[in-house]
C-alpha cells in the first residue's frame, strides 16, 4: 500500500509534466522534475530501505519527521539495487532540478529570447526531449520495481511484467 501511494504521486507528476510540455508550459513542467525525482527516490527508499519502525515513525510523526538527505537515499538505493543510477542522476542533474523548482538562474534565463527581443520561454527541443526521455526511463524503472515488489509479496502472479 505504501508503494502504491508513492506510485500514484509519481504518476500524477509524470502526467502533469507531459501535459504541461504538450501545452508549451515548459517552466512549470521543468519545476516538477525534481518533485517527480524526489517522489521516486523517497518511494523506493520507504519500501526497500525502511523497516517497519521507520515506516511507523513516518506515519505517526508527520509534523516532526523528515526523510534522510537525498544524497544519502540515492547512495543507499544504489547499494540495494546494485546499480549506479540514482546517485549518478542526483550528482549530474539535481542542482539543475533545484534551480527550476526554486526559480533560479536557469529558470529565469529561459524567458529571454534575444533573437526576437521578446520575453517568452525558450527551451530547445533537445532539452525537452532529453527531459521527457529521462522522466520516462525513471518512471519505467519505478514501475518495474513496483511490479517486482508485488510479485515478491505474492500480490501479483510471476508472469506479470512491464
Amino acid at each position: 500500500m505504501l508503494f502504491s501511494a508513492f506510485l500514484q504521486d509519481a504518476l500524477s507528476h509524470f502526467y502533469s509534466m507531459n501535459i504541461l510540455i504538450k501545452n508549451k508550459l515548459y517552466n512549470s513542467a521543468f519545476a516538477l522534475v525534481r518533485v517527480f525525482f524526489d517522489t521516486l527516490i523517497r518511494g523506493q527508499y520507504a519500501v526497500y530501505i525502511f523497516n517497519d519502525i521507520d515506516v511507523n515513525k513516518m506515519y505517526l510523526k508527520q509534523e516532526n519527521w523528515n526523510f534522510p538527505k537525498t544524497k544519502d537515499m540515492c547512495k543507499q538505493l544504489d547499494e540495494f539495487f546494485k546499480e549506479d543510477i540514482f546517485d549518478k542522476i542526483r550528482t549530474n542533474a539535481y542542482g539543475m532540478m533545484c534551480d527550476y523548482i526554486h526559480i533560479g538562474r536557469n529558470q529565469i534565463a529561459r524567458h529571454f529570447n534575444e533573437e526576437k527581443c521578446i520575453i517568452e520561454p525558450n527551451f530547445d527541443s533537445k532539452l525537452i526531449i532529453d527531459t521527457l526521455t529521462g522522466n520516462y526511463d525513471l518512471m519505467e524503472l519505478f514501475a518495474k520495481n513496483f511490479i517486482e515488489f508485488m510479485k515478491q509479496h505474492k500480490i501479483l502472479p510471476q508472469e506479470v511484467s512491464l
